[in-house]
């Protein structure tokens, strides 16, 4: 029912939004035409995540650095049980310019990156804790070919690097109790820095009135990437991502929205794919899913959602709900265990085939009414798992500094 109500919602949305992209102007390129501004940046998550816990993060952009709509943020945090510092620069705004380029960089260190195991069967018991060092340093490039938002193209390279500290005797014990695949994915990572390069071309469709806080229209988005190891191990992986979000207006600022989101991840020569490069089932796709309770090759979800406004303020600012339902699992291999019922419990039995998991959240978000765009806000999530609360969840633009998935 949840899949026949999503496709109705997406195919009732209507297409009519293409916006038009101005063609190139170099005369814009000089420092002088826009003052530099600068601004505070607060990290989404540096004050608490389930990773992390409780921290204190800052960061701040400049605007029209070199030439006007050029944009450098830089952003770092420290918590009690990692740190973190981020570096993006963009040529311009990525919504408004023809032709657009990224270069971002990113280090993480997490002293409890937890690991459940790998696929749907992985079980809250066999929690793991590992010591875990992320970076990443991606270069983008972004384009309209037909000066409209109707076709964006984005080719982009990423160098990710990857290790995990010498495990405990706690932590040994803890990956033995996991089945041989799971152990494998976490293993391969341990004393090694694992090196490789992830190639690939996003194509993305926006048909939404506007991108910052939409209310109508439909996006959708492929995205095809190859990861190819440069330390030596041999590891190539291909994977397909896509999405699919759509917003029908129903009266006023009330808005029925629907997502579906799906990936499907496939290795040469059975090669041992590491946990911290499977995609995640957590708080991004299901709004409600501690991070990094569930990792798999492939990943199905599918949501609907309610959005009503509770509260004007002077005409400038309001406060929206959003009630949001949403069902999805990872999967070791998506075409082989998909089972579409529903099923509330927290672990689910081994077998052939593996049923959807359910989730709940209620949303509040600060929206400034006169740009149409959010502040700030939180949600609260219920599942199998439990309650989560955060921060709003950031949408699955391709266009964002921050991929989805590495």
């Amino acid at each position: 029912m949840v899949l026949i109500a999503l496709v109705a919602l997406l195919y009732a949305a209507p297409p009519d939004t293409i916006r038009v992209v101005p063609p190139a102007d170099s005369s814009h390129i000089h420092a002088d035409i826009t003052p530099i501004q600068v601004r505070p940046v607060l990290p989404l998550g540096a004050l608490f995540s389930g990773t992390f816990g409780f921290g204190l993060g800052a960061g701040i952009g400049v605007e029209h650095v070199g030439w006007e709509g050029a944009d450098i943020t830089a952003t770092a945090f420290i918590a009690q049980y990692g740190y973190g510092a981020d570096l993006t620069l963009t040529s311009g705004d990525p919504y408004a310019q023809p032709v657009y380029g990224l270069l971002r960089g990113e280090i993480v260190h997490a002293t409890r990156r937890r690991f459940f195991g790998a696929g749907p069967f992985s079980e809250n018991a066999d929690l793991v804790e590992l010591a875990h060092t992320q970076a990443t340093v991606e270069s983008r490039l972004g384009a309209y070919p037909l000066l409209t938002s109707a076709l964006v193209v984005q080719p982009s390279a990423r160098l990710l690097m990857d290790r995990v500290e010498s495990l405990s005797t706690d932590q040994d014990a803890g990956l033995r109790q996991l089945d041989a695949a799971s152990q494998a994915a976490a293993r391969i990572l341990v004393g090694e820095t694992r090196l490789g390069v992830s190639l690939g071309l996003e194509l993305a469709s926006d048909h939404l009135d506007q991108p910052a806080y939409p209310s109508r229209g439909t996006y959708a988005s492929l995205e095809a990437r190859r990861f190819i190891a440069l330390d030596g191990s041999g590891l190539r992986f291909t994977r397909l991502a896509s999405s699919l979000a759509g917003y029908v207006p129903i009266s006023g600022r009330t808005v029925v929205t629907g997502r579906a989101t799906g990936v499907v991840t496939r290795q040469e020569d059975d090669a041992v794919i590491p946990f911290t490069a499977l995609p995640t089932l957590d708080n991004t796709l299901m709004l409600a899913y501690p991070q990094d309770r569930f990792r798999g090759r492939d990943v199905l979800t599918l949501g609907l959602g309610l959005r009503v406004p509770v509260v004007h303020l002077y005409g400038l600012y309001g406060l929206d709900a959003e009630l949001t339902g949403t069902v999805g699992n990872v999967y070791t291999n998506l075409f082989d265990q998909f089972d579409p019922s529903v099923s509330f419990a927290s672990t689910l039995p081994d077998g052939p085939t593996a049923p959807l998991r359910p989730a709940a959240s209620l949303g509040l978000t600060v929206v400034n009414l006169k740009s149409e765009m959010k502040m700030i806000g939180g949600r609260i999530g219920l599942s199998p798992e439990g309650l989560w609360v955060g921060l709003v969840a950031r949408p699955t633009d391709l266009r964002n500094a921050v991929p989805l998935f590495r």
